[in-house]
């Protein structure tokens, strides 16, 4: 059977909808009426935000500046300082966003407005059949019983280049259909998956999007459940002037230490950092391309993106979901974050592999970002959005520079580059003009600042449930936090190298490649030859400290990347017990998972 037959009884008439390309060198024609005043609770938030990064930032620089002797040469005092700036600036505006977090409340949602027509489109491409239509039987049976007036379509978007698997989805959408009768749900194959995930949701929308008030965008790995799906569409509805809102997802089921280790820090972190984050941002928030509301309209007029000219990161918007939400600012139509909407959740990679390996992707397309800066109209906070995203990965850079810097120059011996390393005081340095607890002090609040943002999670979770019921106690609770940490300090090295790794291949390794999720145990072969650059790196630092030629002070970071391979082989493993449990496993919808479907067509 062709492909294409099952087209007409699959599919829902034509509606087509124009989506022209954006330029990027002057503003739409027609801009949506919704740039209202910042409200004062904006302003005065980006106020304290930025503005105490900046301080904090700049007494950083003027500590480390003096802790160079007068002889130091210019060229390496001036580069150890803009270092400085360029690497602490963003932890420190993590820390004032986690600050901001910890003392806000997210807002109920306002239901209300006319009731929409919402798409619910889930785009796959290649993964498990059974555990993508799982989450949707899910998704579908606590709509079924929600009361709610929205009506919702399903469509499933199907980018699957395998024939057998494309066969096994119209079998699972025919069960599907079968077993709810009372949803229109729907599949469309594409036979090129051109322009990747942003092209398949464009195609839906230039064909069919004009039947659909909103939609909501998921990703093969996504759940929600009925409260968030009609929350969202509550929201919409209620806010005339909303184009995008976007929930903040939570991590779910993982299985492995490293997945279970990013589930713990994205609760005890990441939800902190999501609200500041909302709050800084107000009505010029960002999209991370799922668990979203979209209006169809503003999206189809605001957000085609073209593509880029250029052999170096150019081609397709990888990252298209920035580029998207700061489009459709741009038009005047309203982005929001709502982290008030529970219900929203994702599952992370399982093993630090396929976390690097789609790193790799989106740092190309984080890095096309910064080509895009300078487009006509965006509004600052969409700006702030795509250079934050790039900085996660340039700051890498800085911190490797700082290192090198620190390990090459730092035993000078009186007529070297740097004086505070010497044969003398190889670990503890002299500063000259700096006393032993001076030098402490700043290096405590250095520190600190790298670890902040997780002790205010922690302590907001205490304040929420003292009795810390839903990460297993306060015992628990407590290991699981210095657990996180542990590991989170132990593998930033041998990750610093691999975002190196991954800028040098989004800018000399073609246009860029996307593939579906793979979740493989490796052998140690495999490992060693994966992290080589890091084993090799640590193994020659940590002979560079055994004879003398770098500075002790190295020899923490050169042990972790030396050791790398085991340590990622350590994380993948399963896990089980209390440890590393987080409050959403106790209601978060396991995906049920159907028995595989018969490759072929079911009566639909």
């Amino acid at each position: 059977m062709s492909l294409h037959d099952t087209h007409p009884p699959m599919m829902p008439r034509r509606a087509p909808l124009e989506m022209p390309d954006q330029r990027l060198d002057r503003l739409p024609e027609v801009l949506h009426d919704g740039r209202p005043h910042l409200p004062l609770r904006v302003v005065l938030s980006r106020i304290f935000v930025f503005g105490a990064a900046l301080g904090l930032t700049g007494f950083l620089a003027v500590a480390f500046n003096d802790w160079f002797d007068a002889s130091t040469a210019m060229a390496v005092r001036i580069s150890m300082l803009a270092l400085v700036v360029f690497t602490f600036f963003w932890i420190a505006l993590s820390v004032f966003t986690a600050l901001l977090g910890l003392f806000s409340r997210a807002r109920n949602v306002a239901p209300g407005g006319t009731p929409l027509s919402v798409a619910l489109l889930m785009p796959v491409y290649g993964e498990p059949v059974n555990e993508v239509y799982g989450r949707l039987r899910g998704m579908l049976e606590g709509l079924r019983h929600a009361a709610t007036d929205h009506r919702f379509t399903l469509f499933v978007l199907s980018d699957t280049r395998s024939h057998a698997l494309t066969l096994d989805e119209i079998a699972a959408t025919g069960q599907l259909r079968a077993t709810f009768p009372e949803f229109d749900i729907h599949y469309r194959h594409r036979t090129q998956n051109a322009d990747f995930k942003s092209g398949n949701i464009r195609d839906w929308v230039c064909n069919w999007g004009a039947d659909h008030d909103a939609m909501i965008v998921l990703d093969a790995d996504s759940v929600m459940t009925a409260e968030a799906l009609t929350g969202l569409a509550d929201e919409m509805a209620s806010d005339p002037n909303a184009g995008l809102i976007q929930t903040i997802p939570r991590l779910i089921h993982g299985r492995s230490v490293f997945a279970r280790l990013q589930q713990f820090s994205t609760e005890v972190t990441g939800r902190g950092l999501g609200r500041g984050l909302a709050l800084i941002s107000g009505a010029e928030a960002n999209f991370w391309g799922h668990n979203a509301i979209i209006h169809t309209g503003a999206f189809a007029a605001a957000a085609g993106l073209p593509k880029l000219g250029g052999r170096v990161l150019g081609g397709v918007i990888l990252s298209h979901d920035f580029v998207e939400a700061a489009l459709i600012r741009r038009a005047g139509w309203h982005v929001r974050f709502v982290p008030g909407i529970e219900g929203s959740f994702e599952q992370s990679p399982e093993t630090v592999r396929s976390y690097i390996l789609r790193d790799r992707r989106w740092c190309r397309g984080n890095l096309q970002h910064l080509r895009l800066l300078g487009t006509r109209g965006f509004a600052g906070m969409s700006r702030f959005h795509m250079a934050q995203g790039a900085m996660a990965y340039l700051t890498s850079l800085g911190w490797c520079a700082m290192l090198a810097i620190w390990s090459l120059f730092g035993l000078g011996d009186g007529s070297g580059v740097i004086l505070y390393f010497n044969a003398a005081a190889p670990i503890f340095p002299d500063w000259p003009e700096m006393a032993l607890v001076s030098q402490l002090t700043i290096l405590g609040l250095v520190y600190a600042m790298l670890l902040a943002p997780k002790l205010m999670g922690a302590c907001r979770a205490i304040w929420q449930d003292p009795s810390l019921s839903g990460f297993g106690g306060p015992l628990v609770f407590a290991v699981s936090l210095v657990l996180e940490i542990a590991v989170s300090v132990v593998l930033a090295p041998a990750m610093m190298v691999q975002h190196i790794k991954a800028i040098a291949l989004a800018l000399f390794d073609g246009q860029g490649r996307w593939s579906p999720k793979a979740e493989t145990v490796e052998g140690w072969r495999s490992t060693l030859r994966f992290h080589g650059v890091e084993t090799v790196l640590g193994l020659l630092l940590m002979a560079g400290c055994a004879f003398g030629a770098v500075s002790l002070w190295i020899l923490p970071i050169a042990a972790s990347l030396a050791l790398s391979a085991p340590l990622v082989r350590t994380l993948g493993l399963p896990m089980s017990g209390p440890f590393l449990t987080t409050p959403q496993e106790m209601f978060a919808p396991r995906e049920s998972r159907a028995s595989a479907p018969d490759a072929q067509v079911l009566p639909v």
